[in-house]
């Protein structure tokens, strides 16, 4: 058995090429890794949680429960968790005395997500727990909130915990603080590379953005590691009255680079294009005849790009929802598509192409 108690060990962990097949069963995740915290100050905050403030967090827990759906079922929805994972899931939160210092155990969290990916047919689960709890306990995605102040926030949490780890090891030199920045590089590099990770990634950030706008009046709030004062809380309360849907329809050359069949009237596909970055679109079989749908399928099976129009629907310039519209060419148009190397094969497994 693992047992991983603190951020650095879990950087130690994912550094090591010999602990890339150990099972998630052996890894046993406590201390600050097994915790998600949130400190909050101001007139108002007190060993309190007002009414706006209780619905951030809420909402944070509903994007913990949309990336553990999505990790464990390919897909960021809610109702696919069954009421017994809603409460393994769930974030009970404590107040502590003092200013608003929330907080929540997450060890039956790790526990039942770990369970629930000895059903995946991947390798790297340890490693892809590991790496999404680094990510809940630093509350990484809050780096991102907003976007210009990203490179800033990583390197705030980045300095915060050298300064920690020196108060514990004063003898540290400076070949050990530049491994310690590579290791924090690594951190978007996994998110990027693992869809399960990355998607816990972006819960933490919209998460992060829900504390903020909930206690839009302190004067200083901490996720996880990541720290907004005033002046950004101010501006992140501005940006969100005006971030708003945007939708557009565009045609490109897609691969089809994952299919899942869902129920009997909607196909589940992950799209990516030279355009695009890898995103889910869903088919509707009321909208697309089956000759196309089946069309699609030949260009994923035949690893060839097709001409497809989508539905984009965009918010802060990501894509949260696309639908196939229509089929502007055939299968045997496009080239063929290599699959880029991923950092592990974590992913949810897809129903087989030759299934359904």
């Amino acid at each position: 058995m693992y047992t991983l108690n603190t951020v650095e060990d879990a950087f130690a962990f994912l550094t090591q090429p010999d602990m890339q097949d150990v099972p998630a069963s052996e890894i046993s995740l406590q201390g600050e890794l097994a915790k998600f915290e949130t400190v909050i100050t101001g007139e108002k905050y007190h060993a309190t949680i007002p009414a706006a403030l209780a619905r951030g967090l809420w909402e944070f827990q509903e994007e913990m429960y949309r990336a553990a759906a999505f990790a464990l079922y390919g897909e960021d929805n809610i109702r696919r968790l069954t009421d017994e994972q809603k409460r393994s899931f769930e974030l009970v939160f404590s107040v502590s005395e003092g200013s608003s210092d929330i907080w929540s155990s997450l060890g039956e969290f790790f526990k039942k997500l770990g369970e629930g990916f000895t059903t995946m047919d991947s390798k790297h689960k340890g490693p892809t727990l590991v790496a999404i709890a680094l990510i809940i306990a630093l509350g990484w995605g809050g780096t991102h909130v907003v976007d210009t102040w990203a490179k800033a926030k990583e390197a705030e949490v980045e300095a915060s915990t050298k300064i920690k780890e020196k108060e514990i090891d004063a003898a540290r030199d400076r070949d050990r603080e530049q491994a310690r920045t590579e290791q924090f590089e690594l951190i978007g590099s996994i998110a990027k590379q693992n869809a399960a990770v990355g998607r816990f990634d972006k819960a933490t950030e919209e998460g992060a953005r829900s504390i903020v706008k909930g206690a839009s009046d302190a004067d200083h709030i901490r996720v996880g590691r990541v720290t907004f004062d005033r002046a950004e809380i101010i501006e992140v309360n501005q940006r969100a009255v005006r971030d708003r849907a945007e939708a557009k329809i565009v045609t490109d050359e897609f691969y089809v680079v994952r299919i899942e069949f869902r129920h009997t009237d909607t196909t589940r596909v992950w799209l990516a294009s030279s355009n695009y970055d890898e995103f889910p679109a869903l088919i509707l079989s009321d909208d697309l005849p089956t000759a196309e749908v089946d069309k699609i399928i030949e260009a994923a099976r035949a690893r060839q790009s097709i001409k497809l129009e989508v539905s984009l629907t965009y918010i802060r310039n990501q894509i949260r929802a696309a639908q196939v519209l229509s089929l502007k060419g055939t299968a045997t148009d496009g080239k063929i598509f290599v699959e880029p190397k991923r950092f592990d094969q974590s992913e949810p497994r897809a129903t087989p192409l030759n299934e359904g």
